[in-house]
């Protein structure tokens, strides 16, 4: 098995999402869990809409959520699906949380991961019905009962590995497993988060508990550089570097992973691998115990 994580850039439109289904499709004989991100800069969207809130900005919250709902409507009209019904209910209940924000003229860490979460409700809606829709049935999975936080929002791993493990074994072995990457509860149940760009930490963990062969996270570039272009142009391409460079690389700023993605996988020596959602045919960047580029400066 493997877990297929696709990040915001990769499903912020229909013909993204599209070519995510057609990257699933292909890899239908590995037996593929597929998280994803929300759609495009969702969340950062959903998080304006609730500080326009908390400042009694009514109109201009209420004007951007109509807009974030029209352009799920949109993109999910564009892929041919029928989620209407879904789409709204959904900023339905959105709609609730806004107005107590703006009740308490706060946003609490609470209310902010209500309202954080909802984009990856959204999109993982959306893929599990359009990959339905290209011929891949598909299954989706509230990663809230799925992904419990402690203290710090650091998520419980020994005690939620095994119903990780039962939710995505009792999946008919005919249907792909989604879920949302970022959200979780914690132990009381209330939403909680993972931190901004949790989706990667998500793959991980889903990646852990199922003992996958390889985690696969999909991005909008081909590979990990020694150095962010936008800095520094002319940096080298890695094609395999180990555990503990890519996690140095990601606590020092690389923005393609989250911090603490590698730790679950490094346990029991599960591969990452980066690819481009865009050039899928691209290998990548290879993440595993042993650099195959000793003395690159990373």
């Amino acid at each position: 098995m493997i877990v297929m994580k696709f990040g915001g850039s990769s499903v912020e439109s229909a013909g993204a999402i599209l070519r995510v289904a057609a990257i699933v499709k292909e890899n239908l004989t590995f037996g593929p869990v597929v998280v994803v991100s929300a759609i495009g800069k969702t969340t950062d969207r959903l998080l304006h809409i609730a500080e326009f809130a908390a400042q009694r900005d009514g109109q201009t919250a209420w004007r951007k959520l109509l807009a974030l709902q029209a352009d799920h409507l949109q993109i999910s009209a564009k892929l041919g699906l029928t989620l209407g019904r879904e789409i709204e209910s959904l900023f339905r209940e959105l709609r609730g949380e806004v107005f107590e924000i703006a009740e308490c003229a706060a946003l609490s860490p609470e209310l902010w991961a209500r309202v954080a979460g909802f984009g990856e409700r959204l999109s993982s809606i959306i893929v599990t019905a359009a990959l339905a829709k290209v011929g891949v049935p598909s299954k989706h999975l509230d990663a809230r009962t799925l992904i419990v936080t402690g203290a710090g929002s650091e998520p419980l791993l020994v005690e939620r590995y095994a119903k990780i493990r039962r939710a995505v074994s009792c999946v008919d072995r005919a249907l792909v497993p989604v879920l949302g990457g970022f959200i979780a509860s914690a132990e009381d149940g209330t939403p909680s988060t993972l931190g901004r760009g949790g989706s990667d930490y998500t793959a991980s963990l889903v990646g852990a508990a199922i003992n996958a062969d390889e985690i696969q996270i999909w991005t909008d570039v081909d590979e990990m550089l020694t150095c962010d272009p936008r800095v520094l142009p002319g940096g080298q391409c890695l094609e395999g570097i180990s555990y503990d460079e890519a996690e140095r690389m990601a606590r020092l700023g690389a923005k393609v992973l989250h911090p603490e993605t590698v730790r679950p996988a490094r346990r029991l020596r599960i591969p990452i691998s980066i690819r481009n959602s865009r050039n899928p045919r691209h290998p990548g960047t290879r993440i595993s115990a042993v650099s195959d580029r000793q003395g690159v400066v990373k």
